[in-house]
Parts: structure tokens; C-alpha cells; sequence
């Protein structure tokens, strides 16, 4: 009668370790890297590189070219475009992450613009002889 107390706990024990196994090797690592993919593609760093790309790029379009950029829709940004740099600052709900702020150069003359809260920008470049550049941002839900 001992003999099956004692296996029935030690099978008990060894599923117990199993499944922390697994926890800690399949379930976890994933749920990690979820959460450190969206805090990179979401951080003032990532959008305000991506964004001065995507000017940048747009000086060399030849004729007519149209971007729309949305890094998140669960976070929202500040910025400003002053002297060919963009500044961005996540709106983040921790404050620890609020003073967390990017700036990027870019290669194209835009007029000065400030706007906060948004999350969805665009880029327009129109050619009719001289390049005329359009930069909105929104607030997309």
C-alpha cells in the first residue's frame, strides 16, 4: 500500500515539474518576446528613425509619392519637425517611460509642425516643378 502512495507522488512531482518546465521554456519565452517586440516597434527610437526614413526617401521619389506610417494604434506620440530633425516622444500610461524622447534628422526641407496625440502619419510629395512636401498625422482608434 505505501509503495502506490509513494509513485502516485512521485508521478504527481514529476508532472509539477513538467509543466514548469514548459512553462519556463515554451509559454513564457513567448509571451516575452511579445512584449519585447511591441515596446521595440513602439519606442521613440523605432518611429522617429522610421519616420525620418520615410522623408528622407520621399525627396528621392521622381514624380509623386504617398507613405502611410501607423506603428501602433495602442500608443500615441508627440512630435515636431524643426531645422530637418524630427522629435518624437511616446505617450506611454508609465511615467517612467514620459520622458523618453527620440530625435532624428532627415534629408528634405519641411515646414515646422507640431502636433501630440496621434499614432497614423503621412508623407505626400507632389513634383510640378518644384517638390511640395505634405506631413499630417492622426489620431487612428
Amino acid at each position: 500500500m505505501m509503495k502506490g502512495a509513494v509513485t502516485s507522488e512521485a508521478i504527481g512531482f514529476i508532472l509539477v515539474i513538467l509543466t514548469l518546465i514548459t512553462f519556463f521554456m515554451v509559454i513564457l519565452p513567448k509571451y516575452l518576446s511579445t512584449i519585447i517586440e511591441l515596446f521595440s516597434k513602439t519606442s521613440a527610437e523605432s518611429v522617429a528613425r522610421q519616420l525620418a526614413g520615410f522623408i528622407t526617401i520621399s525627396g528621392s521619389a521622381p514624380y509623386k509619392i504617398d507613405i502611410e506610417y501607423l506603428p501602433s494604434r495602442d500608443v500615441s506620440y508627440s512630435f515636431t519637425i524643426k531645422n530637418r530633425n524630427i522629435i518624437i516622444k511616446p505617450e506611454f500610461k508609465v511615467s517612467y517611460a514620459e520622458n523618453v524622447s527620440s530625435t532624428q534628422p532627415f534629408a528634405v526641407d519641411l515646414a515646422e509642425y507640431e502636433q501630440e496625440g496621434v499614432n497614423h502619419f503621412f508623407i505626400n510629395k507632389k513634383f510640378d516643378g518644384e517638390s511640395l512636401y505634405d506631413f499630417k498625422a492622426k489620431k487612428e482608434e
